[in-house]
């Protein structure tokens, strides 16, 4: 058994958890799936802390796991693909910042999270290897009152990141005010902009043009799209607040 998903609490109830830590301890697991488990953060210390999965390559937790609890998880493993669900519109609570030595993790290279979450992540941790993709699902509400500025906050502890995904929900605000005074550039070299409603996420991702910006080292950039609307005017837009202008290849992708 290489693969094993858990997205429900029926595999740790009384008469099936001794059968279900049996299986975590001495499977061969490359990718493990723990979601929808409704653990207390104890619970999930606890748990973390008796497993030992040398071939780990791939894990996903819910958003309650406690974070310190996480990274010293995968500081004694090699996962390199990291996704923390979330599972409803509720910011959850970014992490206090705390006086800590961060932790190198030099397998991971794909996290995927909300933006509280993944800079609760970096901030206890020392990424300065290459980072192949950063999927950031942004939240109804920004963390920082501006969803650009959530964004920054999350790629400013990458210094070499390859792909930037960028889910963006439906209702967001914020989206096409620049933070004034904010300097900070993302290193992302591949850009991929999407709404969560095919229907509608034109609208919403047309908002995010001056996001531009802050992409100095752009070379392309993808926009998932409903079929219906027109690609040209949405393509120049963009490319007209990019450091690249007209030069800035710009990929629509249709639903």
């Amino acid at each position: 058994l290489e693969v094993l998903n858990i997205n429900s609490p029926l595999l740790f109830t009384p008469p099936a958890v001794s059968f279900t830590l049996t299986i975590l301890r001495n499977a061969p697991l490359r990718k493990l799936t723990l979601t929808n488990t409704t653990f207390k953060p104890k619970q999930w210390s606890t748990l973390l802390s008796q497993l030992d999965l040398p071939q780990l390559s791939q894990l996903a937790v819910d958003d309650t796991c406690p974070i310190p609890a996480l990274v010293d998880f995968l500081h004694r493993h090699k996962v390199c693909n990291l996704l923390i669900h979330h599972k409803d519109d509720l910011t959850p609570p970014l992490l206090p910042w705390r006086s800590r030595t961060r932790t190198p993790l030099p397998s991971l290279v794909v996290l995927d999270g909300s933006p509280a979450i993944i800079l609760s992540l970096m901030r206890l941790v020392d990424i300065s290897h290459p980072f192949q993709r950063l999927v950031v699902r942004l939240d109804s509400v920004s963390v920082k009152q501006n969803h650009l500025s959530d964004l920054l906050s999350c790629t400013e502890y990458l210094t070499d990141l390859h792909e930037l995904h960028v889910i963006i929900p439906d209702n967001a605000t914020n989206l096409s005010n620049y933070p004034e005074g904010d300097m900070r550039v993302c290193p992302a070299k591949d850009v991929w902009l999407s709404g969560t409603n095919p229907l509608t996420c034109t609208d919403v991702i047309s908002h995010c043009a001056p996001w531009m910006q802050a992409f100095p080292s752009i070379c392309h950039l993808w926009l998932y799209m409903s079929g219906e609307k027109p690609a040209n005017h949405l393509k120049q837009t963009f490319q007209t607040f990019s450091p690249m202008g007209a030069s800035l290849p710009v990929h629509v992708i249709r639903f």
